[in-house]
Order: C-alpha cells, then structure tokens, then sequence
C-alpha cells in the first residue's frame, strides 16, 4: 500500500536536502506554494505530473518517490 505520509517526508527530505525553498519547487509544479505545503504534510496527493516533475528536479526514480527504493527490472 502507498503511504502517502512517508511520501510526504521523503520529498520533504529531498528539497531540504538540495537546498531549495518550497516556493522554488512549487513554481516548478506550477502549484501555489501553500499547495505544495499541504504535499509535504501528506495532506493532500501528488498526481502523476507531479511525480514525474520532481523525479526530473530531484533525479531521482519515480520508484524512490513513491516506494522509498529504487526498483530493480528483471
């Protein structure tokens, strides 16, 4: 099942991380920055854009995002 609190701390994470404020990702999401607060509480989902947009700021997999681990293909 998706946790989307753990989601929520691990974007959290990856912004404090880099560095960057969360309005300079929101304009990034195109979403005001209160929007992109209520992400990082898990009060509120990504949708898929989103997802895709941050694994490209972040460069990171889709997979970490979302499952915490890189997923490995057969």
């Amino acid at each position: 099942m998706i946790d989307k609190i753990k989601i929520a701390e691990r974007i959290k994470a990856l912004r404090c991380q880099s560095k960057y404020s969360q309005q300079y990702i929101a304009d990034r999401l195109y979403i005001s920055q209160p929007a992109y607060s209520l992400l990082e509480t898990g009060k509120n989902y990504l949708v898929l854009d989103h997802i895709a947009r941050l694994s490209e700021i972040y460069r990171r997999t889709t997979d970490f995002l979302i499952l915490g681990s890189e997923r490995q293909q057969d």
